[in-house]
């Protein structure tokens, strides 16, 4: 493959980060009109159940994948032995643990006292499987940047899944309603991955690159099993304590308040991730992108969080109905740690780049026991709301403590984070403090909620953007930059990248 600038990178970075996020604009506006009505189809018994399933697919997600994706964009050579390398290695893992989930689904129901889990876990096995054979070709696009390719495809899929999630649930199938789709989807999704990358395995076995992607995939696995742990433990808690009910309401909260992370953070640190690889040799570059890439993510996730607290009940009673009325509280005391990690989280991908993925897991070792065991003190305290207390406030103390070790790793300042972000996270407080003000107002004549709503909604978007215009001029020069970029009318003059005055060059292999 031909060497690639490093405007060539900013560039690929830039397209990627407007196609990823303007066909999540439009997936997510429509998986969130999905979201209301099978909120509104279905029981909190059903969302346990699922939960619980989607819980497990996700633990064998990573196992399966052994952090072989990771290492194959973090290196930079023999690419085409690698991944062929890595495709067989996929197959392999994907078959064991396909017949250790068909095996397991008995014992699993069992400890859940779910029966329903048998048929569920076993058909969950099947999707997995097929997604697998896709995995490698997916890993190709985002080792080249391609998110154009991957954000039409799975924005499609996605589109498509909602449609079938409904579908299914007008139908009556209850909690069957979220696992029939995944069979569809991961079919077409493994076959048109295949279709765009136009790569095929060849019969070559090249144990030394298993070994090697293993070495290095090994800390990224672990890591991610830790973090699986320690953003799951709630779950299991709950499920085997006091039942599907009760989980239901608990992961419907937890889902809705993590909607910045799952839908702005991680999408843009998997975009992050290969952008970084490519950067590992230039840490002046690498640098500048991490805390622009810290800045947007501020920039867009504390006004909607704070906003969400601020409207939280009648958000959820709106939207969603007053049978989800209980899961409020919840919903906004797990907001506060939603809303840092939205920008802490962005320093896995920096530490993957740079080739130490240890530091992220020796951490999360630290982190894991003290997490667990403070959730298990909140829910023995107060129950669930105990429970989300102790997630909230331990979570968000440890975000802090992640980012400034791995600021301090790679030898940079805890100023340049407050910098990043001290503008933006204070316009959100004053717009909240403003909405909440007006809220307690419009309350006290009698306005309803959903009143408040239509009216708070668009004025808390109004003076979040005054404040930024007003108050703070280099912020606000940083968003009409980028959007200016993002629409591509012209060049923006603070690159993502810092140039060089030559064309340094970074082997694409």
């Amino acid at each position: 493959m031909n060497g690639i600038a490093l405007d060539k990178v900013e560039d690929k970075t830039i397209q990627s980060i407007k196609w990823s996020f303007t066909l999540q604009v439009f997936q997510k506006i429509f998986f969130f009109l999905g979201s209301v009505v099978l909120a509104r189809l279905l029981n909190p018994e059903d969302f346990g159940i699922a939960a619980i399933a989607l819980t497990l697919d996700t633990l064998t997600w990573l196992v399966t994948s052994l952090g072989v994706n990771a290492a194959i964009i973090h290196y930079q050579d023999n690419f085409d032995e690698r991944i062929n390398a890595a495709f067989w290695l996929y197959l392999v893992s994907s078959s064991v643990f396909f017949v250790l989930q068909i095996v397991a689904a008995p014992l699993i129901s069992i400890f859940y006292s779910e029966k329903i889990l048998v048929d569920i876990l076993r058909i969950n096995a099947v999707a997995m499987f097929i997604t697998c054979l896709g995995a490698v070709n997916k890993t190709i696009l985002v080792k080249n940047i391609e998110f154009k390719k991957i954000s039409l495809l799975e924005g499609s899929l996605n589109i498509l899944k909602s449609l079938l999630y409904i579908t299914f649930a007008l139908f009556g199938f209850g909690v069957w309603s979220f696992i029939y789709p995944k069979i569809i989807t991961a079919i077409i999704s493994s076959i048109s991955m295949w279709k765009l990358t136009g790569w095929r395995p060849k019969f070559k076995f090249s144990f030394k690159y298993w070994f090697e992607m293993f070495n290095y995939g090994r800390n990224v696995l672990a890591s991610n099993m830790i973090d699986y742990l320690l953003n799951n433990s709630s779950y299991i808690l709950i499920g085997n304590m006091v039942g599907s009910k009760m989980l239901g309401l608990y992961t419907f909260a937890y889902d809705k308040s993590m909607l910045v992370v799952n839908n702005i953070t991680y999408p843009l640190m998997m975009i992050s991730f290969p952008a970084f690889s490519r950067l590992q040799d230039h840490k002046d570059k690498l640098k500048s992108a991490f805390f622009k890439a810290v800045k947007l993510l501020s920039i867009l996730t504390f006004p909607i969080t704070i906003g969400q607290i601020i409207l939280g009940h009648e958000y959820i009673t709106t939207i969603f109905g007053h049978k989800w009325e209980k899961s409020v509280t919840i919903f906004q005391i797990i907001l506060v740690y939603s809303m840092l990690r939205s920008v802490c989280q962005v320093g896995t991908p920096v530490l993957q780049s740079i080739g130490k993925p240890q530091i992220a897991l020796k951490l999360n070792l630290i982190y894991a026991p003290i997490f667990i065991s403070s959730l298990y003190l909140g829910f023995k305290l107060n129950n669930i709301l105990g429970l989300a207390m102790a997630s909230s406030l331990v979570g968000s103390l440890w975000t802090i403590i992640y980012i400034s070790v791995v600021i301090k790793e790679l030898g940079w300042k805890i100023s340049d984070m407050i910098h990043a972000t001290g503008e933006s996270l204070l316009s959100a407080i004053i717009m909240g403090f403003i909405l909440f003000v007006i809220k307690l107002f419009l309350i006290k004549i009698h306005c309803s909620r959903e009143l408040i709503l239509i009216l708070l909604l668009p004025l808390g978007i109004i003076i979040y953007f005054m404040l930024v215009r007003f108050l703070f001029k280099e912020t606000y020069g940083f968003i009409t930059e980028y959007v200016i970029k993002f629409i591509g009318k012209k060049q923006i003059k603070t690159p993502l990248f810092n140039k060089d005055e030559g064309r340094d060059k970074i082997e694409e292999t």
